[in-house]
């Protein structure tokens, strides 16, 4: 669930009675942009719910392409909703237009995984770190 907390102390308020995760706030402070699950439907994937600021019920979901991480966020101008999807060990990032239109890739990468992202502080670019993983599997024998 999500829930704010006054920075100069206060009472938590509870904003959701949704199980969600990851939240983002949008650009403009109105809107929490969140990973959004059915624990009652657990074959259901993750869904991005959108909820009001100032709390209440989730005012748009989103489903999300197979290989879509968890993390959500917010565009520069908030018209949007950016997520990393990852297929065959290559990530990319995919961008959800808040007037419903479907989801699309913005980034074409051919090879590796985005490993964080983040705008720059004027919110004209974006920025990933980009990598592979590798993994050793390692035989131990004659273990005493």
């Amino acid at each position: 669930m999500l829930w704010k907390v006054p920075v100069d102390g206060g009472d938590p308020v509870q904003l959701t009675s949704d199980n969600t995760s990851l939240p983002d706030v949008s650009p403009d402070g109105k809107s929490i942009a969140c990973a959004f699950y059915r624990y009652d439907r657990p074959n259901q994937p993750t869904r991005i719910a959108i909820y009001p600021f100032a709390g209440g019920p989730a005012t748009k979901y989103f489903d999300r392409p197979p290989g879509a991480g968890e993390s959500v966020y917010w565009n520069a101008d908030g018209a949007a909703l950016d997520y990393v999807v990852s297929a065959y060990g290559v990530g990319n990032v995919w961008r959800q237009p808040l007037d419903g239109s479907p989801p699309a890739p913005i980034t074409a990468f051919h090879a590796g995984r985005i490993l964080f992202r983040t705008l720059s502080p004027d919110k004209k670019m974006l920025l990933l770190g980009r990598g592979q993983q590798t993994n050793d599997l390692v035989l131990l024998s004659d273990l005493q």
